[in-house]
């Protein structure tokens, strides 16, 4: 289901979705979301990384301001996507992730890296109209996020423009098909 309201909740949920590890670090996020104290970040995920982003986060005195969630079925993470505000992903993967591809599906704003490696980004995110790519630094995805808590214009658009993006290329009946 698509997201049908993009009022902001208090406080603002971000979720971030993916295995921790050196190529999905998501550290600049939690550094980020320090300096975002309206924000709460879910982190739906584990890997080699996560003991070094749990320290992270007490050092950064995040408190009740993030959340890890090791593992969390699959259909009861797309029923739940569309109660959180904004999708926040780390990823140097020159694919889209199964992740990136549901909260876009679930028409959630997104904000993530430009690729450092492999000759930039993939194909399918040429464009960018229905993502907000960012440098992969605090300041990127800070900047970002708080751009798109006091835009409320922008937000709903980006949410819209993902789902329809997202629908139009990759619906279930669509890749199905395929």
């Amino acid at each position: 289901r698509c997201k049908e309201d993009y009022t902001l909740h208090k406080p603002v949920r971000l979720i971030s979705i993916g295995r921790h590890f050196d190529l999905k670090n998501p550290v600049n996020i939690l550094r980020a979301v320090k300096e975002i104290p309206e924000a709460h970040l879910t982190l739906v995920g584990d890997g080699p990384y996560q003991a070094q982003l749990e320290t992270q986060a007490a050092e950064l005195e995040l408190g009740a301001q993030v959340t890890f969630e090791p593992s969390v079925a699959n259909r009861d993470l797309v029923r739940r996507l569309p109660e959180y505000d904004i999708f926040v992903i780390h990823t140097e993967h020159w694919e889209l992730s199964k992740a990136l591809l549901e909260a876009l599906l679930s028409g959630l704003p997104v904000v993530m890296n430009y690729r450092q490696d492999k000759g930039g980004d993939p194909p399918e995110l040429a464009g960018g109209e229905f993502v907000c790519l960012v440098e992969n630094s605090m300041t990127g995805y800070h900047e970002a996020v708080s751009r798109l808590i006091n835009n409320d214009a922008e937000r709903t658009d980006l949410g819209h423009s993902a789902c329809a993006h997202a629908r139009a290329r990759w619906a279930p009946d669509k890749t199905e098909a395929k």
